[in-house]
């Protein structure tokens, strides 16, 4: 009888230490969750300064050279490879290069159309509306590969478009 308490005794005491193993091991994986997440947010809270911080302290000129003119050219092979329904952040340069302002762009693609033989010249048609407002137009994205640009007509202000650097965003 004896042997059999001292059993049942033996089994609850592993019983009660794998719970307490099993809930230290969800409770670290919460912890690693949440901090993954906590730097998330300051990588973002970081942009955000940055970019405030570009609108204080920089020119227009400094700001367009930072933000649009350092950005490598357009490619048309980044557009021959989106489906319909597709989405985009572009950076566009709009008004004369003086007083030129730059924009940030989200992009829905619909569809994409070569003007010339050999595929240089195309022209994407789809939806565009700068970051700040809700409202999407109806745009077409002019390609020029042997210029190396890229125009964007269709909204308030025609301008010259890039692709926007991975979770890029400009004060509004």
């Amino acid at each position: 009888m004896a042997g059999f308490v001292g059993f049942v005794v033996l089994v609850l005491l592993l019983l009660v230490l794998f719970n307490v193993v099993a809930s230290r091991d969800r409770v670290i994986r919460e912890l690693r969750e949440q901090s993954g997440q906590q730097g998330r947010d300051i990588a973002a809270l970081r942009q955000v300064l940055d970019a405030v911080a570009d609108r204080v302290l920089l020119s227009r000129e400094q700001r367009r050279v930072k933000w649009f003119d350092e950005l490598p050219p357009f490619a048309l092979d980044d557009f021959k490879s989106l489906s319909a329904g597709s989405e985009r952040e572009l950076i566009m340069a709009c008004g004369s290069s003086d007083d030129a302002e730059v924009l940030g762009l989200r992009y829905r693609h619909d569809r994409l159309e070569f003007r010339s033989d050999g595929e240089k010249d195309a022209v994407a048609y789809g939806v565009a509306r700068p970051w700040a407002t809700i409202e999407d137009r109806p745009v077409k994205i002019y390609f020029n590969q042997y210029a190396l640009t890229s125009k964007i007509v269709g909204l308030d202000q025609d301008g010259f478009v890039k692709l926007a650097p991975y979770h890029a965003r400009l004060p509004e």
